[in-house]
């Protein structure tokens, strides 16, 4: 009995582990690039929170560099989870993601209509998500920008050039 109740916790946890790092690295995004990876996950999101999540993709879809496409995602799931958060009481809400990708450079914007909300609250919420996403994109040699209106409580957009390879 006591053999089966470990067998079942360890395979629980393995679940769990398995998921988390799913999450992190979805495998889909290494397979089919970062848009169909981002169609799941607003997917996703819709389905397990019924927040209404759309996403607009303009461009020819692409794939871009590794480390490009992980980052993005990786943004995109940063700056849901922000909205979400701040909005928790709100399932009237709408969080709009707009990916743009050209020869140059992509762009990104996720857009929320919650509640009121400034760019400095916006910066100084617990962890460190929304600084890093700055930090980094600066590093990308790209732009970064957060609006804050009544129409669209956060607006955050950001630019970063792409790399040209041999393989366009």
């Amino acid at each position: 009995e006591e053999l089966e109740k470990l067998k079942s916790s360890a395979m629980s946890t393995f679940q769990k582990i398995r998921a988390f790092v799913a999450e992190i690295r979805p495998m889909m995004l290494d397979d089919l690039g970062l848009v169909p990876t981002l169609k799941k996950h607003v997917s996703s999101i819709k389905e397990v929170t019924g927040i209404d999540v759309s996403l607009t993709i303009n461009g020819a879809e692409k794939k871009l560099e590794p480390y490009l496409e992980v980052f993005l995602f990786r943004s995109v799931q940063e700056l849901i989870n922000n909205a979400i958060k701040r909005n928790q009481n709100n399932t009237n809400m709408h969080i709009e993601i707009v990916l743009t990708l050209d020869n140059n450079r992509v762009i990104l914007s996720v857009k929320d209509d919650g509640k009121e909300f400034s760019a400095e609250d916006l910066k100084s919420e617990d962890g460190l998500g929304v600084n890093l996403i700055e930090e980094r994109v600066g590093l990308l040699g790209g732009t970064f920008n957060i609006q804050t209106t009544n129409v669209a409580s956060v607006d955050v957009t950001m630019s970063i050039p792409v790399l040209q390879t041999s393989m366009d």
